[in-house]
């Protein structure tokens, strides 16, 4: 699953195929609600340094996830 962790008006202004958007402190707070420990996740905000700090966090919580380096900005001209 990809996840945007933009606010909801940049996710609505453009975000990668197929990712929900929920974002950064709504993760940060209660990822229980929303991932689950089995599966993998691919982060991304706008250009890849948020995404990095939470994908730290969630893996010391003991879930999976990686960032997607470069994030929104740096995928628009791919």
């Amino acid at each position: 699953m990809i996840i945007d962790i933009r606010d909801a008006s940049k996710y609505a202004k453009g975000h990668l195929k197929d990712a929900r958007n929920i974002p950064f402190f709504e993760l940060y707070l209660h990822p229980d609600l929303y991932l689950d420990k089995k599966s993998t996740y691919y982060l991304y905000c706008d250009t890849g340094v948020k995404s990095k700090i939470l994908v730290v966090y969630l893996n010391k919580q003991g879930y999976h996830c990686v960032n997607i380096e470069g994030g929104y900005v740096n995928h628009l001209f791919k």
